[in-house]
């Protein structure tokens, strides 16, 4: 595992609901998306303790999230590998209601013409 985690910026897709896995554990999701010019959903697992600093937002919410990758063997199937984001820390960067509101453009106001000023 790395010494540090990695870090991602993206605005919140969905934040799931609490799953218990088991007795032990539990955990929640935080789907990101990753943006740029081919945006992709980035789904961060919390687990237990972690799940504390998940914040309660709306879709839109800019999310900074820190998480290590953590990979896996199938233990049905050994020849399966798998690797999941595992989220450690996640920052509110900017709420939704404090994205950019668009620009409005008013039309351009046109005088009607008189229709016996219409050349044919």
């Amino acid at each position: 595992m790395a010494d540090k985690p990695y870090t991602m910026t993206g605005e919140v897709i969905t934040i799931g609901e609490v799953q218990e896995i088991s007795d032990k554990f539990s955990k929640r999701l935080v789907v990101l998306d990753s943006g740029g010019d081919y945006p992709k959903p980035i789904a961060f697992e919390f687990g237990n303790k972690q799940m504390e600093d998940v914040p309660d937002v709306p879709a839109g919410t800019r999310l900074e999230v820190s998480f290590y990758l953590n990979g896996y063997q199938g233990q049905k199937d050994p020849s399966y590998y798998g690797v999941s984001l595992r989220g450690v820390e996640c920052k509110i960067i900017a709420e939704n209601n404090d994205a950019a509101v668009p620009e409005v453009i008013e039309p351009e106001v046109r005088k009607v013409v008189d229709d016996e000023d219409l050349p044919f």
